[in-house]
């Protein structure tokens, strides 16, 4: 989003300086011109896609994992199961008295 307002605000100080005024007289297109500036704010909007899509949710699920250990102990493990539309998930901690499972939906 800060990229496309810095977009925008380069491209209104350049029309308020002629500067595109005088690229047109030169012979570049509109489409040119905004080609150009939208080159960097398509490669930011990919970056940012291929985080959300796959490094976030991974991050994620270690630090639950990494959070459920420092609460429940060493041989504490998060799993995650769907089942049709639902998704649920179980935190499996195994203490002095075996296995004890919660599960959240």
């Amino acid at each position: 989003m800060a990229v496309l307002i810095g977009a925008l605000i380069g491209l209104g100080s350049m029309a308020s300086s002629n500067e595109l005024t005088v690229m047109r007289a030169a012979g570049r297109s509109l489409a040119r011109i905004v080609w150009g500036v939208m080159k960097p704010v398509l490669l930011v909007v990919v970056v940012v896609l291929l985080v959300a899509e796959f490094v976030s949710p991974r991050t994620e699920q270690y630090a639950e994992a990494w959070r459920l250990e420092q609460r429940q102990g060493e041989g504490a493990m998060l799993t995650t199961a769907a089942a049709g539309s639902s998704k649920a998930t179980a935190f499996t901690a195994l203490g002095p008295f075996g296995r004890i499972t919660w599960c959240w939906i």
